[in-house]
């Protein structure tokens, strides 16, 4: 019997191929390489002071979280900086004076560690004695290799790691310097209100500023108090970091605002502080367009009281050459006079505004 298809059927018929091959495929790629996903390594963080000259023990734990055995190769490497946004920029030979990946020694590179179990891995740091004073930024590794898969499938190595950071006991010096602290623009129709805030770590420490991102509006009230760092994310010696805070009101103002910057950082000994202060304007459509209406109809119906009374006085005089120059000269006066009252009538309407909706 010959099967006959029509042109959408085929379309269909192809589609349908396409997809069982992809699904298919699929599946079996999951189901080959599921078992090469996970490992997780603590303490995610080391902290720790030394002594120039001296020999540090630690340890980490290597969980497999697999259900397969696997081998884990061991390494470590230097952290030579960090970027804006905070991620940490490796180094494979190190920086001078913050290189620690040549200080450290494991026992062994490699280590196998059985489905679902953990594995301890002891490790030195040997601090040379000319090694300068202050942070020092490192991270261990822990990398899987991929397993041999037979037939078709994919599978992927994968690493992980944790941060080292070691302070060589000396003389450092713990400094830093607010680089740029602004809102990402001058005029708001309403929140979110979004401060942004530039920070430099000068010194030879890492920092982790904390404080409160104040608020206040035209009159000096404080309207608003916001944490910033409540993570006590840390920067490096040399490099710079950015934060951001958000300020979510839902009902806010009219007027202009200055937001009071003020951070502290280092030790109970070595305090610092660090500020800033930044303005900007709040002008909410719902407020700020009836009294924009609300001044042009003021200012049109003064503008057309002045004139009329200005043609009724014309009408009323002689035009010698006399009277028609002192004429002039009112007229001048009369229209810097109405400038004035202009001025003074707007200043007021703002004024009035910022006493009903502050």
């Amino acid at each position: 019997m010959r099967l006959i298809f029509s042109t959408p059927q085929l379309f269909l018929l192809f589609i349908l191929s396409i997809a069982i091959f992809f699904f298919g495929n699929a599946q079996m790629i999951l189901a080959e390489t599921a078992d090469t996903v996970g490992v997780s390594i603590s303490p995610t963080l080391i902290e720790e002071t030394q002594l120039p000259g001296s020999i540090g023990q630690y340890s980490i734990s290597i969980n497999n979280e697999t259900q397969v055995e696997q081998t884990y190769t061991i390494s470590a490497k230097s952290v030579r900086g960090m970027d804006s946004s905070g991620n940490p920029i490796f180094s494979e030979y190190g920086v001078n004076g913050f290189e620690i990946a040549d200080w450290i020694d494991f026992n062994s590179s490699q280590v196998s560690v059985p489905a679902g179990q953990k594995e301890a891995v002891n490790f030195t740091v040997s601090v040379p004695a000319d090694a300068a004073a202050g942070s020092h930024i490192g991270s261990v590794f822990v990398t899987a290799q991929p397993p041999e898969i037979e037939g078709s499938g994919l599978a992927v190595g994968y690493s992980v790691g944790n941060i080292l950071h070691l302070i060589v006991d000396g003389e450092s010096t713990t400094t830093a310097s607010v680089i740029r602290f602004s809102t990402d623009k001058y005029i708001y129709g309403s929140a979110p209100v979004n401060f942004s805030l530039q920070l430099e770590n000068t010194g030879t420490i890492l920092i982790r500023p904390q404080g409160v991102l104040e608020i206040r509006d035209m009159l000096g009230r404080r309207v608003e108090a916001l944490a910033t760092n409540k993570e006590r994310v840390g920067i490096l010696p040399d490099s710079l970091r950015i934060f951001t805070v958000g300020w979510e009101k839902q009902q806010v103002g009219f007027g202009r605002y200055t937001a009071i910057l003020t951070m502290s950082y280092g030790d109970l000994e070595t305090l610092s502080t660090l500020s800033g202060t930044t303005t900007f304007w709040i002008l909410p459509p719902r407020v700020i367009l009836p009294a924009l209406i609300g001044w042009g109809v003021t200012l049109s119906l003064l503008l057309i009281l002045l004139k009329m009374c200005g043609r009724k006085r014309m009408s009323l005089r002689t035009f010698s050459l006399q009277r028609a120059t002192k004429q002039r000269r009112k007229k001048v006066l009369r229209i810097l006079m109405s400038f004035v009252l202009m001025v003074f009538v707007t200043v007021l309407y703002f004024i009035a505004l910022l006493f009903i909706f502050s």
